[in-house]
């Protein structure tokens, strides 16, 4: 996930590369250890095979969801400058001008598997103007610090 940071803008890039790797690290990790509990149960404890297999199975069903969610992933690009945010994909360009916002802030919320990292700028009737999920904790705390940086409103 490229993402850079200037004095005068912050860029983060997602690919459908990206979103891929990002599964297969996942998977992968999890399939490894799947294998070893399944290897440790065999020599150690038999017993424990039931349970190793389950986890093996949901590893492998996680797995499975990840590459169907991924068959419809798509690149994005979020660029904020301190005048500007503009957010690219697929479907379109969102652009929103600091006079635009009423707020901007990146929130902690809670997903189906993980915490979501959500940069959401909100117009000046409180409409939400444009909700973005970061990647990841780094990608938030620049793009939190430049919010503050640039003079970006971020309280409510």
């Amino acid at each position: 996930m490229p993402m850079h940071a200037s004095p005068s803008e912050v860029r983060i890039e997602h690919s459908v590369a990206d979103q891929a790797a990002l599964g297969r690290a996942f998977t992968g990790f999890y399939a490894a250890l799947a294998l070893i509990g399944l290897a440790v149960a065999a020599l150690v404890e038999p017993a424990l095979l039931l349970g190793a297999g389950f986890f093996a199975a949901v590893v492998a069903w996680w797995a499975w969801r990840i590459r169907w969610a991924q068959a419809t992933a798509r690149p994005w690009v979020v660029v904020l400058t301190p005048d500007e945010l503009r957010h690219s994909h697929e479907g379109g360009e969102v652009r929103i001008t600091k006079p635009e916002a009423g707020r901007a802030r990146v929130d902690e919320r809670p997903g189906p598997r993980m915490r979501l990292r959500v940069l959401e700028v909100r117009g000046h009737a409180d409409e939400v103007l444009v909700s973005i999920s970061l990647p990841g904790r780094d990608e938030a705390t620049m793009v939190e610090a430049a919010l503050e940086e640039w003079g970006w409103p971020t309280q409510a």
